[in-house]
């Protein structure tokens, strides 16, 4: 029994080909289960992202609106403060 030797090269060549084939599919394929985790990761990014302005536009917003009542709640306090001594020295007054 004589194995003919370019019987044995294409059959090797043909397998490495096989073998070559099978792990372009499977490269593809990955890749494109890749490509489709990362889309998805990229979607909710922009999510989090579009949530994350959002919730900062308001935080701006309520803090602009806190500013404002302490600028009125201090000058209030002052002036009630004033009112508050000056009816004390009313009231000392006329003791």
């Amino acid at each position: 029994m004589s194995i003919d030797f370019n019987l044995v090269f294409e059959i090797v060549i043909y397998l490495s080909i096989l073998g070559l084939l099978i792990y372009i599919v499977i490269t593809y394929r990955n890749t494109l289960i890749a490509e489709n985790k990362a889309y998805l990761i990229n979607k909710e990014l922009k999510i989090k992202l579009k949530l994350a302005k959002n919730k900062s536009e308001l935080l701006n917003q309520k803090n602009i609106l806190v500013e404002e009542i302490n600028e009125t709640v201090f000058l209030n306090f002052f002036e009630i403060i004033k009112q508050l001594l000056l009816l004390q020295k009313t009231i000392l007054e006329e003791h």
